[in-house]
């Protein structure tokens, strides 16, 4: 036996094409190229990962949030930080980052953090020297409470300190308040709430559209009465030391509700009006209040749209002032007959959704969860001594200040200009311009092959026709067309449908687009048929049809296969520059072209740069793929250049 292995010997082109099918050949041709290698991986990548995600990952078409706009990207809004999550006083959420304090009274600040929010009021471009530089000199904190944009705390001292948004005066604080021992604040979306240890509730911001101290009713439940109280978007609940509860809306007690016609099912990431279980319906409801919360309250919360009371048995009684409720307010109401019934100790509540602590130190989350505030949260039996909610996310802290968190952790990459997730919307916009795009480039090949076909094959009459009748659509500009075609079909159809306004975009970019294959498969067509097999099949009798499918079309859909690679990256770009330009796909169904659109102007270019940034990343990644696979198919499908 030889010591050396024998080395082998590399056959040349001829003997490969001996002994392997033509596929074969051309397969290895094509894995020779390493960048069609490489475009065909991404292709396949990008593929599977927007159909696969989109199948997991549901749409958010109409879903809007304005407490969600332009949030950056980034899962850290229950990152808090470590010197913080092992030893918490008080934490607080706010819409899109959190705050807290630590036992020593220091403060710390996590999320999506606004300049005003980060440097505190009066804070400037040039980071280096802001003006009225509010944290060197707010002392030692003992509360804090994060708003919309805003924030509020106490020291110390006994100071209020407020810092963030300016709007409706919300951080103006009342300078009397530095005369009371507040103990308890909320910041909410529009006011500010604080309570002193005599039971005063004091309020600023829009406090004429909610509350007024000075106002009948309002007045015997502000002064020297209030033991707790919170605060909603449109609204606040107070309860008094005797377990009394006030809780006026607006609109003079009915909430206004969208009208069904405008909104849909929640399961779809959208809202419509919900029928509620009757074992949730709380009887005997007087003045906005239900009767059997009087007199027995210990605590309350409400979201933008439903009121939580929790009695002395540790029951909640939760009920909603509008007589037919959106899914996600009635998705907040809890059942008298629950497992967590008699058991709740603390009720906090976030923008859409409620977080008890129960009597053996476990928490529990119901509500709207489409961000799943809900989610994740603690129910083994722990020593939580106190829970924190707010907006979409929640915190539980246990006797030595161990922080556990749950919900929203933020957007992998942001939100958009009406709070909706990028990301899921990257992912439905690519499953439809992948459809659009895929589905046109089958319409235009179908037709330009079997026209191109017979044109070649028959000659004379039927050639003159094809070609005159593909010369005409060749004159016609096409973008210019097709913008016309998008934009006049629905002015005589104004019930056109989203699904029949994408068939319509797939007919008019594969009609306009027919003529290229037309024009090749007769070129290749005429070349075959006065080949000695064709003229072998006519001499035996066969089909004009058999020829043509069977002995001819075989021999040219290698070239056809790729023009149609090359097509689809054509109407991929097609499809998404009539998106952009407002004649495709329109809002609020995603595409990769309609996102561009949205962001085009120069503010969202420069500050909000992740809207365009991955529409065009994900879109420049596919047609460049697309393009690279489809020069790797002619050069592996033509022989002269297999051969070089």
């Amino acid at each position: 036996m030889s010591l050396f292995k024998r080395k082998k010997k590399e056959k040349d082109i001829f003997e490969e094409e001996l002994v392997q099918s033509p596929g074969r050949t051309a397969a290895k041709n094509f894995f020779r190229r390493k960048l069609s290698v490489i475009g065909l991986v991404i292709f396949v990548i990008v593929a599977v990962f927007i159909f696969v995600a989109g199948a997991i990952i549901p749409g958010d078409f109409r879903h809007l949030d304005s407490t969600q706009i332009n949030v950056r990207p980034g899962l850290n809004m229950l990152s808090i930080p470590t010197a913080l999550r092992n030893n918490a006083r008080d934490i607080s959420f706010g819409s899109r980052f959190g705050v807290g304090i630590d036992q020593n009274g220091l403060l710390y600040m996590w999320g999506d953090l606004a300049e005003n929010i980060r440097w505190g009021h009066g804070w400037r471009a040039r980071r280096t020297d802001p003006i009225n530089f509010i944290f060197p000199q707010m002392g030692h904190l003992q509360m804090i409470s994060a708003g919309l944009d805003h924030v509020v705390a106490i020291n110390t001292e006994g100071q209020v300190i407020a810092w963030g948004g300016s709007h409706l005066e919300t951080i103006d604080v009342p300078t009397h308040l530095h005369e009371r021992n507040i103990i308890d604040i909320r910041a909410g979306s529009w006011i500010t709430m604080a309570l002193d240890d005599e039971g005063n509730l004091f309020t600023w911001g829009n406090d004429t559209t909610f509350f007024n101290p000075n106002r009948s009713p309002d007045r015997e439940y502000f002064e020297g009465n209030v033991a707790t109280f919170d605060l909603g978007t449109f609204s606040a609940i107070v309860a008094t030391h005797d377990g009394r509860v006030y809780a006026p809306v607006r609109g003079g007690g009915q909430v206004v509700i969208e009208a069904a016609d405008d909104i849909e099912d929640s399961a779809n990431g959208e809202f419509a009006e919900a029928e509620i279980p009757a074992d949730i319906v709380v009887p005997e409801v007087i003045g906005g209040v239900p009767n059997m919360v009087q007199g027995r309250t210990i605590d309350v919360a409400m979201t933008d749209g439903t009121f939580a009371a929790l009695l002395d048995d540790g029951r909640v009684i939760t009920w909603t002032p509008a007589p037919n409720p959106i899914a996600r307010d009635a998705a907040s109401l809890l059942p008298l007959s629950h497992p967590i019934q008699g058991r709740v100790v603390q009720i906090e509540s976030g923008r859409w959704h409620f977080t008890a602590l129960l009597d053996d130190g476990s928490a529990y989350s119901w509500g709207f969860n489409h961000l799943n505030q809900v989610n994740g949260a603690p129910t083994n039996p722990g020593s939580n001594v106190e829970i924190f909610t707010g907006y979409f996310m929640n915190a539980a802290v246990d006797s030595s200040g161990y922080v556990t968190t749950w919900g929203h952790r933020g957007y992998l990459m942001g939100s958009d200009q009406i709070g909706r997730d990028m990301f899921a919307r990257v992912i439905h916009g690519g499953r439809f311009t992948f459809t659009v795009g895929f589905a046109a480039a089958a319409v235009a090949a179908t037709l330009g092959i079997l026209l191109g076909g017979l044109a070649g094959f028959l000659g004379k009459t039927v050639d003159m026709v094809v070609m005159r009748i593909a010369e005409v659509v060749e004159s016609i500009p096409f973008l210019p067309f097709a913008m016309m075609l998008s934009a006049i079909i629905p002015m005589h159809f104004p019930n056109i449908t989203q699904i029949q306004r994408v068939l319509m975009i797939m007919i008019i970019l594969g009609l306009m687009t027919w003529t290229g294959f037309t024009r090749l498969a007769r070129a290749q067509i005429l070349s075959l048929r006065e080949q000695e097999f064709v003229v072998s099949a006519r001499a035996m009798g066969v089909r004009t049809s058999a020829i043509i499918f069977k002995h001819i079309m075989p021999n040219v859909m290698g070239l056809l296969l790729v023009n149609v690679t090359l097509m689809v990256a054509s109407s991929l770009l097609v499809e998404s520059t009539l998106s952009f330009l407002g004649f495709g796909i329109v809002a609020p169904y995603p595409t990769w072209g309609n996102m561009l659109n949205t962001a085009r102007d120069s503010v969202t270019i420069v500050n909000h740069w992740w809207r365009w940034l991955f529409p065009a990343i994900f879109l420049g990644f596919t047609t460049i793929s697309i393009s690279t696979m489809g020069d790797g198919l002619r050069d592996a499908l033509d022989p002269r250049v297999s051969g070089r």
